[in-house]
């Protein structure tokens, strides 16, 4: 891993949790809301005139004290009716500073043993600890911040005093957390056969005829393992999980080592070299790729996230303030109760 020589540290603010207590938005202006079977604006895409009518989507994010998570509620405002109505559960609202994707029959470790369920910082449990929320996933800790900033009026919207918005940060700060996704997508690189060992499924693709996929490095990624040491080396692919090694591009080796957790073996790797920009942090960076089988002996991949990982979205969020003057920028009706 590189060194973590600039890391994003822990932000603290007691403050933005007391907001997070009251309630932050989220809100999103358009025709057509994707989530669950979808949302059409006011039932249709234009008025009589031909232009697009745009509703806005507002969702409601608070951190409930008695079950100690996240709790959310939705609402759309539909212009020609003038109405607020509470809808069903929206992406925005599913999406959750969502980091860690995983999908059905992957892996989820801690790297002590395995897991059925994932964190999710919506609804993963949580206590308020000085300023931040703190999850625990097994000998796994996570802390979630809200960090502020004062919103200044631009072209678009004119903020009031106290207008505020939120981006979300986590970071790991004890434990190991392992999420691995199912293999077998794509092509014959993307191995998501059935093996009886994790050696096996290792020793299938120790030549360059059988490259094999490493999706979580990016899908143009092929790795083959060295057979006689523990060590893989890293090629560039001539497409998306193609079974052909672009010959143009150097390789790379990356160092190899195995670890027992529960009852399966891990293959982890080493990162490929970075060069990072002199304003980045070094934080997301933080982590091994890790290769296992699952219960059905079918290959999963993904990342074994380190102590000093974390990750600051460019998603905001907003208090009521700024909330209410997004809405007035959008031509929304404020006379009417706003149902929030």
């Amino acid at each position: 891993m590189p060194s973590n020589n600039k890391p994003l540290a822990v932000y603290r603010n007691n403050n933005a949790i007391t907001a997070l207590q009251q309630g932050i938005y989220k809100v999103n202006q358009t025709t057509f809301l994707i989530g669950g079977a979808g949302y059409e604006c006011d039932g249709k895409n234009k008025d009589a005139s031909g232009q697009a009518i745009l509703c806005s989507f507002v969702t409601k994010y608070k951190y409930d004290a008695n079950s100690k998570k996240i709790v959310s509620e939705n609402w759309v405002y539909q212009p020609t009716k003038k109405t607020w109505s509470t809808i069903a559960l929206i992406d925005d609202d599913k999406n959750f500073f969502k980091i860690f994707y995983q999908n059905y029959e992957g892996n989820t470790g801690d790297g002590k043993q395995w897991y059925n369920d994932a964190i999710d910082f919506k609804t993963t449990p949580s206590v308020i600890d000085n300023g931040v929320l703190s999850y625990s996933f097994g000998q796994a800790k996570f802390l979630l911040s809200f960090i502020p900033s004062n919103l200044t009026s631009n072209n678009k919207i004119q903020h009031t005093s106290g207008a505020e918005s939120y981006n979300t940060q986590v970071n790991l700060v004890e434990g190991e957390y392992l999420s691995l996704d199912k293999r077998g997508v794509w092509s014959k690189s993307d191995d998501g056969n059935g093996y009886r060992t994790l050696g096996e499924y290792r020793n299938a693709h120790t030549n360059t005829g059988n490259v094999l996929c490493l999706y979580p490095l990016n899908w143009n990624a092929g790795i083959v393992f060295n057979s006689n040491q523990p060590n893989a080396q890293l090629y560039q692919l001539t497409a998306g999980c193609s079974d052909t090694i672009d010959t143009k591009v150097d390789s790379i080796a990356l160092t190899e080592g195995v670890k027992t957790i529960g009852n399966k073996k891990v293959i982890y790797l080493s990162q490929k070299p970075v060069t990072l920009r002199s304003d980045e942090a070094t934080s997301s960076y933080q982590y091994l790729y890790a290769i296992a089988l699952n219960d059905k002996g079918i290959p999963t991949q993904g990342k074994a996230y380190q102590v000093g990982y974390a990750e600051k979205s460019s998603e905001q969020y907003y208090n009521k303030a700024a909330l209410t003057n997004i809405l007035d920028s959008q031509k929304v009706d404020l006379q009417i109760p706003l149902p929030f």
